[in-house]
């Protein structure tokens, strides 16, 4: 048996409204096995990060996705080609495997902006 969730953070992504940065989603994937990623029409290339540093603050904070820090490239698995990537720049579907707390999606340089983005969460029992 599996529980998943699937999450549009499309106006998150777009206009930063959670990270602070346009073409920035974080997300929270502890506790789940993996993430697939739907990207739909990205203007420009997004990379792929994972961090275990939530930015907790001891004794006043544990920190969130959104303060989280310290962030490293992370490869996704193509689920159309099977090649490894750690950035997209067109439509497409990813597997990340949950290796990190957070897994950032980050085209916040340019700002990136996309038609959609989907995540589906996956806990396997």
């Amino acid at each position: 048996m599996s529980v998943q969730i699937v999450l549009d953070v499309t106006n998150e992504f777009n206009s930063g409204s959670e990270s602070g940065f346009p073409g920035l989603v974080k997300l929270d994937t502890g506790g789940y096995d993996y993430a697939v990623v739907q990207f739909i029409s990205p203007s420009s290339t997004i990379t792929f990060k994972h961090t275990n540093d939530s930015g907790d603050i001891q004794g006043v904070s544990d920190g969130s996705a959104i303060s989280s820090d310290n962030e490293q490239l992370v490869q996704g698995v193509n689920l159309a080609t099977g090649a490894a990537a750690t950035s997209v720049g067109a439509s497409s579907l990813f597997r990340f495997q949950s290796n990190g707390r957070y897994l950032w999606l980050d085209g916040s340089a340019t700002p990136v902006t996309v038609t959609k983005l989907l995540v589906r969460l996956y806990k396997i029992h």
